[in-house]
């Protein structure tokens, strides 16, 4: 047990949890100062974080593109929703008690598609997840219980609460963090990276890929989900046009901005991104979106590892320093 502990202990003298934590505990006191633009801007800014924390666990640990990953973002959201208003009056409990069960459908779901989906690579994977988000977002679009496509409305039930809903969003942002790091330090971690890798060579070492890649989609899709619960809570309104292909490009920019497969490449990332898009569509509202497009080609084009990733192949005395 005490050898258990002092390596926990051990992540955490490392200078990236260190510095990422001190990053979290700073937001913690956004909301304190009453400033409600200023708070909805983090609370944005970690919605990004968290959602790309949890594509960056599929795309970055096992190298599969899942440009469907978005679903799981809108069945948190739904499942929210749909718990909230089956009671048919205002609530007289937080309804944020209803986060984690989003979470745990998108898990349920991603493991129910995720072991005969993650059985096919490449191209045919990122088909595969794109139609599985597509077929999703339709039933949403056309089944009246849900709202169908003028979506489902929340305010009748529960009221705003973006100070409620920033500390859930910081909270699992933190949690993601930590997942990953832990995960990328552990057997489980080495395994993913063995997959990402060379399946095949992989599979040749007793790795059980099918577990493991079942496992990380499931646990990609909590985090996505849970994003999606707080997020439809926090705007009182749960929408189908929101998990459409826009959110999957700004999760995959994110990732790619921070660093890809790297701990702390999402919390860096998001900033970068959504600080970028505020500036730009503040200061150039009609033209944002091609200087934005510009800004990503350049980096992409000479930063191709993301910040992180470049820093670390460039510099190797800092593979320590930044995870």
């Amino acid at each position: 047990m005490g050898r258990r502990s002092s390596s926990v202990l051990g992540y955490w003298r490392r200078p990236t949890p260190a510095v990422v934590t001190l990053g979290f505990a700073a937001m913690a006191f956004v909301p304190l100062g009453g400033d409600a633009e200023l708070t909805s801007f983090f609370l944005t800014l970690l919605e990004v974080m968290l959602i790309t924390f949890s594509l960056n666990m599929v795309v970055g640990f096992i190298g599969y593109l899942d440009f469907g990953h978005v679903v799981f973002w809108g069945l948190g959201s739904y499942t929210a929703g749909v718990a909230v208003s089956s009671f048919g009056k205002p609530l007289t409990f937080s309804p944020y008690v209803f986060v984690p069960l989003g979470g745990l459908v998108a898990a349920a779901f991603a493991a129910l598609v995720g072991y005969p989906a993650l059985r096919i690579r490449g191209a045919y994977f990122a088909i595969a997840s794109f139609s599985i988000n597509l077929a999703v977002q339709t039933i949403f679009f056309n089944v009246e219980a849900f709202g169908g496509s003028e979506g489902l409305p929340l305010l009748r039930f529960v009221s705003y609460q973006v100070a409620t809903a920033y500390y859930w969003m910081l909270l699992f942002s933190f949690g993601s963090f930590v997942t990953s790091y832990v995960i990328l330090n552990k057997k489980l971690g080495y395994g993913l990276l063995a997959i990402r890798n060379d399946e095949d060579m992989a599979k040749s070492l007793a790795i059980n890929t099918t577990a493991y890649k079942v496992l990380i989609y499931a646990v990609g899709a909590f985090f996505a989900g849970v994003a999606g619960a707080i997020w439809g809570l926090a705007q009182v309104f749960v929408d189908p046009d929101n998990f459409g292909i826009g959110r999957s490009i700004e999760m995959f920019v994110t990732m790619m901005l921070g660093g890809v497969g790297t701990a702390s490449g999402p919390f860096i990332g998001a900033f970068i991104f959504y600080g970028l898009k505020d500036l730009l569509v503040l200061r150039f509202p009609h033209l944002h979106l091609v200087i934005f497009g510009l800004i990503i080609m350049v980096i992409v084009l000479f930063l191709p590892g993301g910040l992180v990733g470049t820093l670390r192949e460039r510099l190797p005395r800092l593979r320590r320093v930044i995870e």
